[in-house]
């Protein structure tokens, strides 16, 4: 069967799916797989959920078009009893979005490991277990349904920053990264691993990172805020220091590039003692 037919019957299966009501899935586990209300098929993996978010990872069934982003592991299920867990698509989200979601099986202790040092810019997906494809037509139409189907993950996170912003006693906190710095974390961000340097939402130590095109918001951790503290990132030529002094609920950065991103999965949030 081509590519191009097995696309084409995923879009299908997706747009004629009827919504079915969902059991509230109680406490939200780490690699637990749950399918969410909505009006067409969408399943998550919950990779982390320390601090203030979950981070999770869109599944799809559609495992023969799986790219160099995305794990393919086994799970039980109607669909299909083989999948892909997609990293390129990975993002945190507000804790909120699981209450009503139902949990539908559970990941390999394994696989969530792979997928945990991926995340994290420590290794990529092991050949073995990833897709190849990426680099054509198909598969870009592909990864492009996928992305306008998730992309309200990353627009709940944004929504969630807006909202701590107006609630905030005090505005948050603004600053710009100057032209040196910028350089070093574009060379930093040549680092990581494709995973990391492709996304828009990283999650560091005590902090999230989410690029959009004028800056880049990061959300301190709920146990961090009001304290004094030092926002940094790791690089080969030491840590760099963008912010020190009393920890906001949301740090606004200006001049970070998207070629300078990926270096955000080595941000780290250190409180003073």
């Amino acid at each position: 069967m081509r590519l191009e037919d097995i696309l084409e019957d995923y879009i299908k299966m997706v747009e004629m799916y009827e919504k079915t009501p969902t059991a509230s899935c109680g406490e939200v586990i780490e690699g637990g797989v749950y399918r969410l209300p909505a009006d067409e098929p969408l399943f998550v993996a919950v990779i982390n959920k320390e601090g203030s978010f979950v981070e999770v990872a869109p599944l799809s069934f559609c495992w023969p078009l799986a790219t160099r982003h995305d794990l393919i592991v086994e799970l039980p299920h109607p669909f299909s009893d083989i999948w892909i867990v997609q990293t390129d698509l990975a993002a945190s989200t507000p804790k909120k979005l699981l209450k009503e979601a139902e949990l539908i099986g559970k990941l390999k202790d394994e696989d969530l490991r792979i997928l945990k040092k991926t995340l994290k810019g420590e290794a990529p997906l092991p050949k073995e277990k990833r897709g190849r494809g990426y680099d054509d037509v198909i598969h870009e139409k592909f990864k492009d349904f996928e992305y306008k189907r998730y992309k309200f993950l990353v627009e709940e996170l944004l929504s969630s920053i807006d909202e701590a912003e107006k609630s905030s006693k005090s505005i948050a906190q603004e600053v710009k990264i100057p032209k040196f710095i910028r350089s070093l974390l574009e060379e930093t961000a040549a680092l990581e691993v494709a995973a990391a340097s492709d996304r828009r939402v990283i999650e560091g130590k005590g902090a999230v990172a989410v690029f959009t095109p004028e800056t880049v918001e990061i959300v301190i951790d709920e146990n961090l805020r009001g304290k004094e503290g030092e926002v940094k990132i790791e690089t080969p030529e030491g840590e760099v220091p963008i912010f020190w002094g009393v920890l906001p609920k949301v740090l606004t950065v200006r001049g970070i590039s998207k070629k300078a991103f990926g270096a955000l999965s080595r941000l780290k949030v250190e409180v003073k003692e």
